[in-house]
């Protein structure tokens, strides 16, 4: 029987519920990763996820609010060739 444990990937990238969300985008594209969990930084620096992870798609959906159309088609492309990556 194969379990998640088999193929769940252990380097989890996080961030927190304030980080901008260019600086996301940032941290995702130097590490290669397609997603971000994000969490809370609790005393003694225990981090306890507080939200859903956060993929390329959801932040270029995000950016592309504030762009022009040309620029919208252009962000929808990357999105797709990003997803076909994965």
């Amino acid at each position: 029987m194969i379990t998640i444990a088999s193929i769940c990937n252990r380097a989890v990238a996080f961030t927190t519920r304030d980080t901008p969300i260019a600086a996301a985008a940032k941290l995702m594209r130097q590490g290669h990763i397609g997603s971000l969990v994000i969490v809370e930084q609790m005393n003694g620096g225990k981090r306890i996820p507080v939200g859903s992870s956060v993929t390329v798609d959801d932040i270029l959906e995000v950016l592309s609010e504030e762009l022009s159309e040309p620029s919208r088609i252009v962000a929808r492309e990357q999105a797709r060739e990003a997803s076909a990556r994965k």
